[in-house]
């Protein structure tokens, strides 16, 4: 198959983008890759890695601005991408490099227009869709691809762990971003993810995201929070600020 035409499609939303180059050695292994896309909300630094991994490996991002929480949009846009190309007619191989289990009616239609389709996900992948494919390669995934590692403070610990730097990063940000909290001290969740990003788009990168943020912030043990959904409030924990005025002091 090393003459075929080969159209690899990212769902950058659902996979590291330190996968990257094993995902384009996958496809590669096909044929020719000729369209190399990356899918996802690229704004106010999101997707940061990824963007760096689209120049080093001359992958073409394509924007998809997120309609909310999910990852839909850009399963659409994937999907709409893919119809194009099939009607097009110009490509032999489609690979769908996505964990995500909402592709199978898209690889069932490739499949019926007589394609062949390849997958390239995590060993999460769902048995139904890893079966739909003509191939399916695993990537191997390894323990600094989760974000974050592992907590950095348990609470009422005092304990450092290895995400420490990250979580002292946020701290200051978070003194430093035009957002006035409510009373004693407490911020509404999603100002807070958008105050973030604005105001320092590498830490937001690694820290917020599609169902992320409130993720790594209970996981860091620096705050607490009360409420629930839209009205959900989070504030640093009253031993984290003493830890931080008796540092300021010294």
């Amino acid at each position: 198959m090393t003459n075929a035409s080969i159209a690899l499609l990212i769902d950058a939303e659902n996979l590291p983008a330190r996968q990257a180059p094993a995902i384009l050695a996958h496809a590669q292994s096909l044929g020719r890759v000729l369209v190399r896309k990356v899918f996802g909300d690229f704004s106010a630094g999101r997707l940061a890695s990824w963007t760096e991994q689209c120049r080093s490996n001359v992958l073409e991002p394509v924007f998809q601005l997120s309609s909310g929480k999910g990852k839909n949009s850009t399963d659409m846009a994937m999907t709409i991408q893919a119809m194009d190309l099939l009607h097009e007619g110009k490509v032999d191989v489609f690979c769908v490099a996505s964990s995500d289990r909402d592709f199978l009616p898209l690889v069932h239609r490739l499949l019926g227009a007589g394609k062949k389709v390849y997958g390239i996900g995590e060993a999460k992948t769902g048995s139904t869709l890893k079966g739909a494919y003509t191939g399916f390669f695993e990537l191997r995934i390894e323990r600094h691809d989760k974000e974050p590692s592992s907590p950095a403070v348990a609470p009422g610990s005092g304990g450092p762990g290895p995400s420490e730097k990250t979580h002292e990063r946020l701290l200051c940000v978070m003194d430093k971003i035009e957002l006035t909290p409510a009373s004693g001290g407490w911020f509404a969740l999603s100002p807070l993810s958008n105050a973030l990003r604005r105001a320092d788009p590498a830490l937001a990168a690694t820290f917020c995201g599609s169902g992320k943020f409130l993720r790594n912030i209970k996981a860091s043990g620096l705050f607490e929070e009360k409420g629930t959904g839209a009205t959900m409030q989070i504030r640093v924990r009253p031993n984290v600020v003493k830890r931080q005025q008796r540092a300021a002091h010294q």
